[in-house]
């Protein structure tokens, strides 16, 4: 949403976020990131007898896959020169077949650049005024949150 301010004749342009159900949902799926980040902060290598880098990488795969799958959605609404069938899907089944074959470090590091990735669609989405400006700065902030999460427990 934007608030428009005139200010000496200029228009300013302010980014505010709306207190939505979405906005709301989007927030609370970085949640089980930091949660899982602060454990291995303080040294705990388990949660409920599961590894805590299973966890994430559980959490990983099923978040990397629900954002692709808006995407689909938004694709077939809207006609946008990219595939998202194609690159959401590549991004999933690449994140999958990476938990089932590399260690946890590349694992990780393969979720960090799909989340790169994912974010990057969104930014062109909303550059193609599909997308408000409200949605992609809530994607942006969340997508930040888990990506530190993900670097920190990469590096711990």
């Amino acid at each position: 949403m934007f608030c428009i301010a005139l200010k000496d004749a200029e228009e300013i342009e302010k980014i505010m976020f709306k207190i939505n159900t979405s906005n709301i949902l989007i927030l609370m799926g970085s949640i089980p990131f930091i949660f899982l980040m602060v454990l291995s902060l303080f040294s705990l290598d388990n949660f409920f007898n599961y590894s805590i880098n299973y966890l994430v990488s559980i959490y990983s795969i099923i978040i990397i896959s629900f954002i692709s799958g808006t995407h689909w959605g938004i694709f077939l609404n809207n006609k946008i020169p990219i595939n998202l069938f194609v690159a959401s899907n590549i991004i999933t089944i690449a994140v999958y077949f990476s938990f089932l074959i590399l260690n946890n470090f590349y694992f990780i590091l393969i979720s960090i650049i799909s989340f790169i990735s994912l974010l990057l669609f969104d930014f062109y989405i909303y550059k193609q005024a599909i997308t408000l400006i409200d949605y992609f700065a809530i994607r942006f902030f969340v997508s930040m949150i888990v990506i530190f999460s993900l670097l920190v427990l990469l590096f711990i």
